[in-house]
């Protein structure tokens, strides 16, 4: 999962030098580039790390060419190239597009779905809905507001806010068409929005919204007139798969 999306980190992962810190703190770095980093940290210890079954796998294959005579005195020979497929989807898309472009030599093939290179007008509503929903707008009277409290994993459960329950709903509603929710029925799609309350937070949710998603009108954050560089469509070109 991408930070900020998932139930809340253990106490131990939740603090910074020792001490822990509240939610809002913990996701205050989610940004697209930061993602596109994490990416490649987790490729690299979950397939190029000693131990790891792919790297293993290389490894003895590589063996094998040595024993049938194959010249391996080139030291690039004997090194595993990270190199991977990658299969995305909605925001794990953009998360692809910021790996590839920080690594344009790490991906050999990309397939992305669900993300386009920009968004329309409606979809424009949908994402200033869901900013407001979670508290993004700071004219909303914060009520629910935990940012005071320390992060505690074992009680999230009880602090499935109203916004959060909205916010589900409505991602669902704009993500399904009419006639699969219709089928569905309200009793099912209801435990769906459970699971997105119990598997999320709204300060994480929100977190994504605000830094990733830029401006309503597709820009960067804070008005700036120049395009996000981590947009969709500005990625784009930075993206050169094999």
């Amino acid at each position: 999962e991408t930070l900020g999306q998932g139930p809340p980190p253990p106490s131990e992962v939740c603090s910074v030098d020792g001490k822990e810190v509240t939610l809002q703190q913990y996701y205050g770095n989610v940004s697209l580039e930061r993602q596109g980093l994490d990416f490649w940290n987790v490729v690299k210890e979950a397939f190029f790390s000693p131990g790891c079954y792919y790297y293993e796998q290389q490894q003895q294959n590589q063996n094998g060419n040595d024993e049938e005579g194959i010249d391996n005195n080139n030291d690039n020979n004997n090194e595993i190239a990270m190199v991977v497929d990658v299969a995305s989807f909605s925001f794990g898309a953009r998360v692809a597009m910021a790996a590839a472009s920080i690594e344009p030599n790490g991906i050999r093939r990309l397939h992305l779905t669900g993300v386009g290179a920009e968004r329309d007008n409606f979809a424009n509503v949908i994402l200033a809905s869901w900013k407001d929903m979670l508290g993004c707008s700071n004219s909303i009277d914060d009520d629910d507001d935990d940012d005071d409290e320390e992060c505690d994993p074992t009680n999230h459960a009880n602090k499935c806010t109203a916004r959060l329950r909205s916010f589900a709903w409505s991602v669902i509603l704009v993500t399904y068409s009419e006639e699969f929710l219709a089928s569905a029925g309200s009793e099912r799609v209801s435990t769906w929005v459970d699971g997105v309350c119990r598997y999320n937070t709204e300060e994480g949710l929100r977190a994504i919204l605000m830094q990733t998603h830029g401006n309503d009108d597709g820009r960067g954050r804070g008005g700036k007139e120049e395009e996000d560089p981590w947009s969709p469509a500005a990625m784009a070109p930075r993206i050169r798969c094999p």
